[in-house]
C-alpha cells in the first residue's frame, strides 16, 4: 500500500505510524518513506504544510477463523 500526505513538521510522520499501529486491524512493515520539502522557501511560522510524504507500507491480513479469504 502506498500512503502519500503532506506534513507541517517531521514528526508528525511517526505519528501517523503510531496512530495506525494502534487502530488499524492487522500488521503491516514500512517498506521505506520518501520526505521532501514542497517548495524551497523558508519554513514560515503558520499552519501550512511543509513536507510531502510517500510511504510504502507491507500490510498482512489474517482472517479471524483461521479460512483463507479468496
Amino acid at each position: 500500500m502506498t500512503v502519500k500526505m503532506a506534513l507541517l513538521v517531521e514528526t508528525d510522520l511517526p505519528r501517523f505510524i503510531d496512530a495506525l499501529r494502534t487502530r488499524a486491524p492487522g500488521i503491516f512493515r514500512v517498506s521505506e518513506c520518501r520526505l521532501a520539502r514542497i517548495t524551497d522557501a523558508p519554513p514560515q511560522p503558520v499552519n501550512r504544510p511543509e513536507l510531502d510524504a510517500e510511504c510504502e507500507l507491507l500490510w498482512f491480513t489474517v482472517a479471524a477463523d483461521g479460512k483463507e479469504e479468496k
